[in-house]
């Protein structure tokens, strides 16, 4: 029995960390430029705000797929906001709003993916920050 539960235990374990492995983050360090929705520039210490569109009642929202850069941006926060409608009507749609805070001059990309639980993805963007003095 207790060699039963050792072995279950060992093989919960390697499951585990075989999965962890697999959606660990990557710092993306070049995007092609076709690829590149926008190009922001910000200086030092200033705050960046991306507003995406979203609509949270089809199982989708916007996912930081990348690692980023250390040190260059720091993400403080990410919000859904519904779009008004005069009726309240189920299923409107809305807009993500992610800020980050310039921590040092540099180049980092921003790689995000709209996608379900199920981890399907529906739109990938990429962006290119520039963090100036």
């Amino acid at each position: 029995m207790k060699k039963m539960i050792l072995v279950s235990s060992f093989a919960l374990l390697t499951v585990f960390l075989l999965t962890a492995c697999k959606e660990k983050q990557i710092v993306i360090k070049d995007v092609p430029a076709d690829k590149i929705e926008t190009i922001f520039n910000v200086k030092d210490a200033e705050t960046l705000t991306i507003e995406i569109p979203s609509n949270v009642t089809t199982g989708y929202k916007w996912v930081l797929a990348n690692k980023i850069k250390p040190n260059i941006l720091t993400k403080l926060s990410n919000d859904y906001v519904s779009d008004e409608s005069a009726e309240n009507m189920v299923g409107v749609g809305g807009k993500e709003i992610w800020k980050f805070k310039a921590e040092k001059p540099g180049t980092t990309f921003l790689y995000f993916v709209y996608q379900r639980e199920d981890k399907k993805i529906e739109k990938e963007l990429y962006y290119k920050v520039i963090v100036k003095e």
